[in-house]
């Protein structure tokens, strides 16, 4: 989350992520990435408010953070 959040309206994509926080540790498959994303999702998703809609997908692009309104 603090990585999306330091990288906040930039779409960033899971290979991207994936460097950042998994390159250095051996045997992780990049799908990774996505059991993460839903793991932060569903800790929103309890939150109240935009805070749940806080991690877009954008197609073809990978994911976003915006700030809650």
């Amino acid at each position: 989350m603090l990585y999306l959040m330091r990288n906040e309206g930039r779409p960033l994509s899971r290979t991207d992520i994936f460097d950042a926080l998994w390159q250095s540790q051996g045997g992780v498959a990049i799908n990774v990435v996505n059991v993460y994303m839903g793991y932060l999702r569903r800790k929103l998703d309890k939150l109240s408010g935009a805070a749940r809609d806080s991690i877009r997908t954008v197609r073809g692009k990978g994911f976003m953070f915006s700030r809650p309104d």
